[in-house]
């Protein structure tokens, strides 16, 4: 078995709110639209990766979704011009990515009923989920070992 794609299904009683965030900020394209279930994406070819994590790096949550773009700043002035506070960044990590944290825009203004009391976190309810924006670091190679945690890697793909 080869795995072709992991997608990530967000719950929400409002599924229309979605292009506001996802097609109006982050220029994605409707893929798909049963009214039920819509799907936006891209054209762009990205590996399949899951990630697990105990803390987001640097004394920050673990983000619930990440978000990599070919350009920081124009990322932060769209979510700026939509009114989405910023929670944490920009910054430049020690391990060399670049982003900025924010909370689900659809959990923020009530379009999410929000998660049954297991799913709450310890840092807050589920209905603070965080999303990640970030850059990879410029090109070269990482600098120290795997377990490091000042070397500077690539945060989406790992070791190059």
């Amino acid at each position: 078995m080869k795995v072709r794609r992991i997608v990530a299904n967000v719950a929400t009683q409002n599924v229309a709110a979605a292009e506001g965030f996802y097609r109006d900020v982050l220029g994605l394209d409707r893929l798909m639209d049963h009214s039920w279930i819509v799907t936006y994406g891209s054209d762009e070819q990205m590996r399949v990766q899951i990630g697990f994590a105990s803390q987001g790096g640097s004394g920050t949550p673990v983000p619930d979704l990440s978000i990599e773009v070919d350009d920081l700043d124009a990322a932060l002035d769209e979510v700026r011009r939509a009114g989405i506070p910023i929670e944490y960044g920009p910054a430049v990590e020690p391990w060399g990515v670049r982003r900025f944290y924010i909370r689900d825009p659809l959990w923020q203004t009530g379009q999410h009923p929000g998660p049954p009391a297991a799913m709450r976190s310890a840092d807050g309810p589920a209905s603070q989920r965080r999303f990640i924006f970030s850059e990879a670091p410029p090109p070269g190679p990482p600098t120290g070992s795997p377990g490091d945690p000042s070397a500077r890697r690539d945060l989406h793909y790992g070791w190059r």
